[in-house]
């Protein structure tokens, strides 16, 4: 593990947008993935601001940032054409394509968008990225989270669900809901950076196998936000063998359940990581699991 530190900074941002979100998503994975690889110590910053252009039409500007290795001036200006290598020198560290960054300058412009890169060796890389996008009026914000002790007033502990098949989250949120844990699920490890970037959770179920960010880069940078340095992060996997056992605790997870996963297993596996003050709660079992 690098122990990166991960900043993540919203600025003003309309409630809901239309756009491609597809399209943005493949976008900031591969630059976010890419700031992750080429930083072997420091922090990789994701920012967002939006401003009105005209009425019902924003501008949103994305940066990515980091304190990596940074890219010489001689190969800014064809990084983004494809297979140019970010560091062609045999032996070096971190040689290789900067993954992405044809796909990423081709997305763009498919979306009407634009990307400028600044760059220093040594000191890091600042990609930034304008978009247009229609504003939705009327749209209402989504509710506030409630403080912690409001959480745990309210009878249980927040547990966020990372995985990418829906059909998954919802079974494994019912069972947490069964056994009187309140879940939040998010289906993606930017998500789930996201996500624990602006709420304390209690406890995380971590899918490992994810497009774009996996479940190791995830749980890696939310181990660098405040208050998280020791939260229970548990490994959900169809791979079933000691060795992927091995490898999950080696790379920082605290926990590991096999998919399909059995109610009274996760519950048991939830209870144990969040101690006495859990084992209170009431436990539950789908019919059939």
């Amino acid at each position: 593990a690098k122990g990166l530190k991960f900043v993540a900074a919203l600025g003003a941002l309309p409630v809901v947008v239309i756009g491609d979100a597809v399209r943005l998503r493949q976008v900031l994975v591969h630059l976010l993935n890419n700031a992750i690889k080429f930083t072997p110590r420091g922090e990789v910053e994701l920012r967002a601001q939006a401003e009105e252009e005209v009425p019902e039409r924003c501008r949103v500007t994305f940066v990515v940032r980091d304190t990596g290795v940074g890219i010489p001036q001689d190969r800014l200006a064809h990084l983004f054409d494809s297979f140019s290598p970010l560091d062609g020198e045999p032996g070096k560290p971190y040689g290789g394509l900067g993954v992405g960054l044809p796909t990423v300058y081709h997305l763009l412009r498919l979306m009407g968008g634009e990307i400028k890169v600044a760059s220093q060796v040594g000191q890091g890389s600042t990609f930034t990225i304008h978009l247009g996008m229609r504003v939705v009026a009327g749209a209402r914000p989504a509710p506030a989270p409630r403080p912690a002790s409001q959480v745990a007033r309210a009878g249980g502990k927040r547990i966020l669900v990372v995985e990418d098949d829906a059909v998954a989250q919802r079974i494994v949120a019912h069972m947490l809901a069964r056994g009187k844990f309140q879940a939040d699920t998010v289906g993606s490890g930017e998500a789930a950076l996201a996500a624990a970037s602006v709420r304390r959770y209690d406890l995380i179920l971590m899918d490992l196998q994810m497009p774009g960010m996996d479940g190791i880069q995830a749980a890696e940078a939310i181990r660098s936000l405040p208050g998280y340095a020791n939260v229970p992060i548990v490994a959900l996997t169809a791979h079933t063998t000691e060795e992927y056992r091995v490898f999950s605790r080696q790379h920082g997870l605290d926990g590991f359940l096999s998919k399909p996963v059995r109610s009274e297993e996760l519950l048991a596996v939830v209870k144990q990581h969040l101690g006495p003050a859990a084992q209170g709660e009431g436990s539950a079992e789908l019919p059939g699991s």
